[in-house]
């Protein structure tokens, strides 16, 4: 039996001009709509609830420290001092502790929206944002970094243990290092912290809360390194798996999950004692901002959480000297 010969399709001359060689594949081939694929993309973004009032009362206080001087053992509510007005989202009365400190009967109160408006009473907005998140942060038992305005875990006082945390990010449930020693020959060479960049900001016309997540370093486990030192150690901890889209997610959601926990609404953060949560304040967190694309983001492999939440050694342990050195 004679073998069925197929005719082959035309070849179609790439020496037409772009529009002619357009419609000569379409001709030949139809006008074919190309295949699309949408997903679905995270931000390091979660918007912020805030109170519709700002209350504004005259003091005779020049600084924010001279008040805390006078109540050291009271958490403060989050408040602006500039030009002897004090500023604040809690309502300031003969019955609050802001109220201890102005003349009462010049307390009136502003609608956020309208305040907002100006430039200059958009920072005082901003400002109290970022104070309600380091009390927050404060009462998480983090620190604050004031050259890359970061907070961090620090180790326990006398024990030089990782410290850790059970959580889960998405299914299973996984213990992420927060802190750890590394180590050479059983000596501690230096310590790593997960920390991040936590802020307020205002996007499109609303407030958010930002996280950045990063490393920090420290030779005892509380004092940072700075300059060359935390140069070097930066880079080389910047390893392809620290960078993935995975882990950039859980890194983002932990930090989320810890400082905000009244926000969390997916899976669960379980901390020992030395990290206690308490009480809740009129500013919420609202759910992570999303947006859809037309592009497909990097495809992740499914990897095991475990490795993404530990803190690993460079390929090469390193001491300090060899870090300083490039090599």
């Amino acid at each position: 039996m004679a073998e069925a010969k197929i005719a082959p399709i035309p070849p179609i001359s790439p020496s037409l001009p772009d529009a002619e060689y357009a419609a000569e594949v379409i001709k030949k081939f139809g006008d074919v709509e190309p295949l699309k694929s949408s997903d679905k993309v995270f931000m390091n973004l979660f918007q912020l609830s805030i109170p519709s009032k700002l209350y504004i009362g005259r003091t005779q206080y020049q600084t924010a420290k001279s008040m805390f001087n006078e109540k050291p053992q009271i958490q403060f509510p989050a408040f602006h001092l500039e030009n002897g007005q004090i500023y604040s989202f809690d309502g300031m009365n003969e019955n609050t502790l802001l109220g201890e400190f102005v003349d009462l009967s010049s307390i009136t109160f502003v609608e956020v929206e309208d305040f907002g408006k100006d430039v200059n009473n958009r920072r005082i907005l901003i400002t109290i944002l970022n104070r309600w998140i380091r009390s927050k942060c404060k009462r998480k038992r983090l620190e604050f970094d004031p050259r890359t305005r970061s907070y961090f875990f620090p180790k326990k006082v006398n024990d030089d243990s990782p410290i850790t945390v059970s959580w889960v990010p998405r299914f299973k449930r996984s213990t992420r290092e927060l802190t750890k020693p590394m180590m050479i020959d059983g000596t501690v060479n230096y310590w790593v912290h997960r920390a991040a960049e936590i802020s307020a900001r205002k996007f499109w016309g609303d407030y958010f809360v930002r996280i950045t997540p990063r490393f920090l370093f420290s030779p005892d486990g509380r004092y940072l390194f700075e300059g060359d030192r935390a140069d070097a150690l930066d880079r080389a901890f910047r390893k392809s798996i620290y960078n993935r889209n995975l882990n950039q997610l859980y890194d983002v959601l932990f930090w989320h999950r810890y400082v905000f926990p009244e926000a969390s609404t997916h899976g669960s953060l379980r901390l020992d004692s030395f990290y206690e949560d308490m009480h809740e304040q009129t500013i919420t967190v609202l759910e992570q901002i999303k947006t859809e694309t037309e592009c497909k983001p990097n495809v992740e492999i499914e990897e095991e959480v475990e490795q993404l939440d530990k803190i690993e050694q460079p390929a090469k342990p390193n001491t300090l000297d060899d870090f300083l050195q490039g090599e």
